[in-house]
């Protein structure tokens, strides 16, 4: 089946299945969502994954996504879906600059954000919540 691509609505978030199959209930997604434009990626009824933007100040935002356990096999559609949409995207909402952070445990987000256009630019000693390094990834308005 062909994924689609549509305008986040409330409640997607709470379809997105966790590795251990359980729904994701992350309060943080709603915190996300509701502070800049977010998107579903689809499988029919199925939500893949969710993700968007959020402005930290003018020019400049950070993204974010949750992927579900459902994204499996799908990872060149989401890729293409999102390596299209994040250069128009910043375009129509002024971005010169997109930051991503990522884990740096995680070979498999680094990849995925190299994938969709972004470049690593600093390692982030112990700045995820348990202590673990995490990458800065950017995405600059002349590289999109």
């Amino acid at each position: 089946m062909v994924l689609t691509l549509e305008d986040y609505h409330k409640g997607d978030s709470c379809k997105i299945r966790t590795r251990s199959g359980d729904l994701m209930t992350h309060s943080i997604s709603e915190t996300f969502i509701n502070s800049g434009p977010a998107a579903t990626v689809f499988n029919g009824d199925t939500v893949v994954a969710i993700g968007g933007m959020v402005a930290v100040r003018t020019g400049v935002a950070k993204a974010w996504s949750f992927m579900s356990d459902t994204a499996r096999g799908h990872g060149r559609d989401i890729v293409y879906i999102v390596h299209t949409m994040l250069p128009r995207m910043m375009k129509e909402l002024g971005i010169h600059r997109l930051e991503a952070t990522v884990r740096a445990d995680r070979p498999e987000y680094i990849k995925f954000a190299r994938m969709i256009g972004m470049h690593p630019e600093s390692l982030m000693d112990m700045a995820a919540p348990d202590g673990s390094d995490m990458i800065m990834f950017t995405m600059l308005e002349r590289e999109s």
